[in-house]
């Protein structure tokens, strides 16, 4: 293979061992392959809960909606293992492909065999291997520029003949293939199994040309022919991977360690301040001996103490925790904790103690919402004590449930309804789930918070949908405003310089041609040429009933009325403005027209009255900042973000949690809606900017950020202050 300037020269590695140089970019190649897979299939996965969810609804029959709703429940429990084993087959072949020197693994369990045929397969079976084909011969239209490029440059690291689509060990045909293989675990019917592939090729296929691109990229920068015909057009790429790179830009994940590990030192720093905390305590005397319990034990005691919050008892307050684990363990409660406990478990016991103690501080959760998940301390603490990685994950199954009920909540206002399917029943239903239910088994945990997700997901879907008709309406009403704002200023300056006008001019002005205007404005915009063009008809018009007493005044009127009749009637036909009327309208302007010709005086309204008929008042008002304001309010209203939840409280004492949904760029209004999308409250910024200053409003600060994460953090800082700051994070 002859080589070409500044090309890596790999050639003659079939059936050897790869080169350090190639096994690097191998290596390279497979970590873009690991990183971008489970991310598109992530966002597989969202899309097929919610795609099964809305085929079920729209279903015409019970049997096809029970097995919608079997299926969705199927995908749930099935998902870790379908993407592990999607993932992990696509890196195997990948794998292979390199160990054997580029030679093809071909995978034939769609039902086709190696030379193109169709096997003896079931009818079920071969609808699969048909759509799975449809996909493969798709994509591989789709991409056969990005396939071209890098079956060659494999081609070119192995020393082998040209690869094949087929061949390429993360071409279309793999992946397809593979994925079909993984989903053979779940139960479901072949319908069912068709919707999947549909979506798979929607919303993984219909992406993979983003990675081919990366791959091509990644090749070509490592000197892998370069100079190969480079793309002009980039494929998109999947908004779930764009999700996750913005994520990595401020954080890496989970399964790579590094936030674990910032975790784990945010937990050990707390640990730490304790223990800084305790020694700066005076020791107790009367404790004298005291006995050692063990994690059994300790467990024990807090089985029972869990029996009695689900039983209604609730915890005022962590002290009572220990007040009842003494009584369980037979010990003082002034014993329970470093004295009588290993250490990991008192700094456990004291950490999810100040945990739950930040939750009946957080200004973010409404008062009855605290009770109800104060009911969850010791499931919690049970919970971090089983599984020391409660603190080390952000996404610890109790974690992930505390979070998600703390999130739910920030919204909520007590408005008496708290039925079993609103969101308070359905958060106390999870919350006594656990209570009564969790033993040892932190499995449940991810039951009730995969359950409690699902039903918040479809909420917060509809309210999604109705806040955004809410701000769509609000954003015509102001747009509107804005464009009859324009018109009455442009009229307002036509007719400033006029004594008077016919009366068919003001009845053309006022009737239709102000909404021609406006909806010229909607449609096209101020910069427009067709603003231009609607606007200089106007003055076209004012003119041409201005008696002419010059004969070239005379002939450039008679040049000027067939294409102004023109300009009038393409743009009150545009409004659909009544035909009758257009008639009348130019019949008496005809008139108009004629006298003028003759140099006769025409017939006018006082200016006056015209500018008053035609020029609206204007429903457009920006107010000024108040000098009664405060700066501070003023600054505090003007940056209020889109999306902030705050809390109103009347005169009475009554409050209710709004979020912020739209703000005018033009005028400033703010538009609150309540937690299902529905409008609630709309304030001038001055009004807003009032409510600071009085002390009506409040900020829920950070309430998008989880509890857990909040509480940590403000933990730590409550220890610093107290400790002098002994340990840092």
């Amino acid at each position: 293979m002859p080589k070409e300037d500044n090309i890596v020269s790999l050639t003659g590695v079939r059936n050897s061992s790869l080169s350090p140089q190639v096994k690097a970019i191998v290596a390279d190649s497979r970590a873009v392959i690991g990183q971008t897979l489970p991310v598109l299939v992530e966002g597989l996965f969202e899309q097929l809960d919610d795609a099964m969810y809305h085929l079920a609804e729209k279903s015409g029959s019970d049997a096809l909606q029970t097995s919608y709703f079997h299926t969705m429940r199927e995908l749930r429990k099935a998902k870790d293992a379908i993407s592990t084993r999607f993932a992990s087959q696509v890196l195997l072949h990948f794998d292979r492909f390199w160990s054997s020197g580029g030679t093809a693994q071909r995978s034939t369990s769609s039902g086709f065999t190696e030379s193109g045929g169709l096997e003896l397969v079931g009818e079920a079976q071969l609808e699969e291997s048909l759509a799975i084909s449809n996909i493969i011969s798709k994509a591989e239209n789709r991409y056969h520029r990005e396939l071209f490029a890098l079956n060659h440059r494999y081609s070119h690291l192995t020393g082998t003949d040209e690869l094949t689509s087929v061949d390429n060990p993360i071409g279309p045909a793999v992946l397809s293939n593979t994925f079909q293989e993984a989903i053979s675990v779940l139960d479901a019917d072949v319908p069912m199994k068709l919707v999947i592939f549909k979506l798979f090729d929607r919303h993984v296929i219909a992406y993979i040309g983003g990675l081919y691109d990366e791959l091509n990229d990644l090749l070509q920068k490592a000197g892998v022919l370069p100079k190969l015909n480079p793309m002009i057009k980039r494929n998109p790429v999947a908004p779930a991977v764009e999700k996750h790179r913005r994520v990595e830009e401020v954080e890496a994940p989970d399964d790579d360690g590094e936030v674990d590990q910032a975790q784990t030192r945010l937990f050990n720093s707390l640990t730490e301040l304790l223990a800084a905390q305790r020694a700066g305590m005076p020791a107790s005397g009367s404790l004298g001996s005291v006995r050692h319990v063990d994690q059994s034990e300790l467990l024990a005691a807090l089985n029972a103490v869990q029996q009695s919050v689900s039983s209604g008892q609730l915890l005022r307050s962590p002290e009572e925790v220990k007040a009842q684990l003494g009584e369980q363990l037979g010990l003082d409660p002034a014993a329970v904790g470093v004295h009588s406990l290993g250490t990991a478990d008192a700094d456990t016991l004291d950490v999810i103690s100040m945990l739950f103690d930040f939750l009946v501080e957080d200004r973010n959760l409404p008062d009855a919402m605290k009770v109800l998940l104060g009911r969850l301390q010791i499931p919690m603490l049970k919970a971090a004590i089983l599984d020391r990685s409660f603190f080390s994950k952000r996404h610890h199954p109790a974690r992930l449930l505390l979070n998600e009920l703390a999130q739910a909540a920030v919204g909520w206002s007590d408005d008496g309804e708290r039925g079993p399917d609103s969101l308070y029943g359905r958060m106390e239903a999870a919350v006594e789930r656990v209570t009564e239910g969790f033993d040892t088994d932190i499995k449940l945990f991810t039951e009730v918070e995969e359950e409690f997700r699902a039903f918040f997901k479809r909420e917060s879907h509809g309210a999604e949908l109705v806040e955004k008709r809410v701000c769509r309406v609000n954003e015509g009403k102001e747009q509107l405003a804005q464009a009859r704002k324009a018109v009455n200023a442009l009229m307002r300056d036509k007719l400033m310089m006029r004594e008077g006008v016919p009366v068919v001019v003001r009845n053309m002005l006022r009737d239709a041609w102000k909404d021609v205007m406006v909806l010229v404005y909607l449609k096209n915009g101020p910069d427009s040429a067709k603003w231009d063009a609607t606007a200089s008809l106007v003055d076209q018009l004012l003119w041409s009933v201005e008696p002419k007493h010059e004969p070239q005044d005379r002939k450039q009127l008679l040049d000027a009325i067939p294409s102004l009749l023109k300009g009038l009637r393409e743009g009150l036909n545009e409004i659909s403005f009544d035909q009758h009327r257009i008639a009348r309208l130019f019949k008496e302007l005809q008139e108009c027209h004629v006298a003028c010709l003759k140099a006769r005086a025409v017939e006018t309204l006082p200016i006056d009255q015209v500018r008053e008929d035609v020029v609206d008042e204007d429903t457009l008002i920006v107010e000024e900042p108040s000098d009664d304001i405060e700066e501070s309010a003023q600054q505090q209203a003007e940056s209020l973000e889109v999306g902030t939840w705050v809390e109103f409280r009347d005169g009475d004492g009554e409050s209710k949690r709004l979020k912020l949904s739209w703000k005018s760029r033009v005028s400033n209004n703010c538009l609150f809606v309540n937690r299902k999308g529905v409008k609630a409250l709309e304030l001038t910024l001055q009004e807003l900017a009032q409510a600071f200053q009085d002390g009506s409003v409040t900020v829920l600060a950070e309430a998008g950020k989880p509890l857990m994460d909040r509480a940590m953090n403000a933990m730590l800082s409550t220890l610093k202050k107290h400790t002098g700051g002994g340990a840092s994070a």
